[in-house]
């Protein structure tokens, strides 16, 4: 449809009218296409994107509660984010939000790079434990354990 219009100067409203569309139902896929391609026509997903609630200062806090007290249940840490906050949230959101929060702290070790071969590896930093005294004191101790790409070449 889009195509019979930009390529073959045809009419939008017939246009529009032969393939079963309003004029701004075509207006919306014209616009749509326009800014995200043939892969903008596609449904998206409705609904929020990710969670408005659990804002990185209600994070910070129930880390904080954690930390104090690491044998609290998501209920209860939901319970304590309510009485702080004043603001109702479900378990397995906290739930969810630290295990996004966990795994970006896991990617963000990882950090493409090459070797003297200017082959592609995948390096991989494995901190020491926080228990480690040297990492206690500030230092920063980590082992780089590197595996092959198979699939990027350059």
């Amino acid at each position: 449809m889009l195509r019979q219009v930009q390529v073959d100067q045809r009419a939008v409203s017939r246009t529009a009218q032969e393939f079963g569309f309003s004029r701004p139902s075509f207006d919306q896929a014209e616009f749509t296409f326009e800014q995200g391609g043939l892969s903008g026509l596609l449904p998206q997903k409705r609904g929020p994107r990710n969670g408005y609630k659990l804002t990185p200062e209600v994070m910070e806090f129930v880390a904080e509660q954690k930390t104090l007290e690491p044998s609290l249940s998501f209920a209860q840490l939901a319970e304590l984010v309510q009485h702080n906050s004043h603001m109702k949230v479900h378990p397995r959101s906290v739930e969810r939000q630290l295990l996004r929060e966990k795994n970006s702290d896991r990617f963000a070790a990882r950090l493409p790079c090459r070797t003297a071969g200017e082959r592609w590896i995948d390096c991989r930093v494995r901190r020491a434990a926080a228990s480690d005294p040297e990492r206690a004191a500030g230092t920063r101790v980590g082992v780089i354990h590197a595996t092959r790409h198979e699939g990027k070449k350059s």
